[in-house]
């Protein structure tokens, strides 16, 4: 398989840190590339199943949400909450 230089040599360079072969590294990758992206096709397909079956949260109840989620002291909570989630190294300053 023909890929970009820059992807091959992060390939071989992660091969040689790690003594693995570069086919395992990309066997695994595309493994893992293909059941996220698997996943995320399912879900998009049973969602619309339940869309084209009814199965949905009607409007006036998604407005109570957004209602709830988007005050300012919802948005300050969530975004605390997301900044010690972050790797210590990633933080914002």
């Amino acid at each position: 398989m023909n890929v970009p230089d820059d992807i091959g040599n992060r390939f071989e360079a992660l091969a040689q840190a790690t003594g693995r072969r570069q086919e395992d590294l990309l066997a695994e990758a595309l493994t893992r590339y293909l059941d996220e992206e698997l996943r995320d096709l399912a879900e998009v397909e049973e969602g619309l199943r339940e869309a084209d079956a009814g199965l949905f949260v009607p409007d006036e109840e998604m407005a109570s949400f957004w209602a709830r989620v988007t005050t300012p002291d919802a948005i300050a909570r969530a975004e605390q909450e997301l900044m010690l989630e972050e790797p210590a190294h990633s933080q914002r300053q």
